[in-house]
Formats: C-alpha cells, structure tokens, sequence
C-alpha cells in the first residue's frame, strides 16, 4: 500500500511543524531554567523538581491516556487493508487535546 506523494507531503509537513513547535517550547523553558539556576542559590533545586515532576505517577498517567490509545490504533491500522488512507483520514481528523506537552 503506498501513500499518495501530496498525502504524504501533507503527513511530513504536519509532523514538522508539530516537532519545530515542541522543540521550540522546550528551548524556551530550557533558558528560563537556566536563568533561574543563575539567580538561585540552590540550583539543584531545580533539577531535582524536574526529576520529580519526570516521574509521577499523575504526569505519566496523563501521557499514557493521551498517546497510548491513539499509538495502538494506528498501529492497528497498519495491519489492515487501506492503512494509507485510514491513516490520511486519522492525521486529517486528528485534534490534540491542550497544548503541546
């Protein structure tokens, strides 16, 4: 099954723009950190609150409902007969919830 070249421009062109936006936010939020460990006597403050955030159970439990339904039925899709265009309809249809995370 192949994808039609105007669709999957379409595809790469999403994916990029989305991945500059991500990228974009997290430099952002890595030179507002960096101001603060300069003006912070405990720099390791920080970096020890980024961890926590990194591993609880709420922020990966919000992940996990955000992508891991979506990850399993695409993945699905790939199996099926006309992925290409189920898959077209699904990056069409496709509204995230909240901002870039």
């Amino acid at each position: 099954m192949e994808i039609a070249p105007e669709k999957a421009k379409k595809i790469i062109g999403f994916i990029f723009v989305h991945f500059k936006a991500l990228e974009s936010e997290i430099l952002a939020q890595r030179l507002v950190l960096f101001g603060l460990k300069v003006l912070l006597d405990d720099p390791g403050e920080i970096e020890r609150g980024l961890e926590q955030a990194r591993q609880s159970p709420a922020l990966q439990q919000v992940m996990n409902e955000k992508y891991d339904a979506e990850l399993e039925r695409l993945l699905r899709l790939v199996d099926q007969a006309k992925w290409d265009q189920e898959f077209s309809k699904w990056i069409a249809s496709w509204k995230p919830k909240g901002p870039p995370d």
